[in-house]
């Protein structure tokens, strides 16, 4: 149900667009790219185009609350991504 167009840099959702900012974009995108592993928020980061020299990593946290929020419907829905305390994030894996 979740489909992402890298072509076209868009992302939807049951056929609906789902509007996310660029670096949100990114970061669902990097979590795409390596399903199941685990990324820090470096790597979130580093995915992420442009200078981030005086970007603190935490603003990763941000971006992934964002992204769970808009990729959920409902707020009691498991979602996509997954925390792994003390390392980082990974996409969960949807079964087939």
């Amino acid at each position: 149900d979740l489909i992402i167009d890298a072509n076209r840099h868009l992302v939807s959702k049951n056929k609906e667009t789902i509007d996310l900012t660029p670096s949100e974009y990114y970061i669902l995108l990097k979590l795409v790219e390596e399903p199941q592993q685990v990324l820090t928020r470096q790597a979130l980061l580093d995915a992420i185009p442009g200078d981030k020299k005086n970007q603190d990593i935490r603003i990763v946290d941000v971006h992934i609350r964002n992204l769970r929020k808009k990729l959920s419907e409902e707020e009691n829905e498991a979602g996509y991504i997954e925390t792994v305390r003390g390392l980082g994030y990974r996409l969960k894996q949807v079964p087939l």
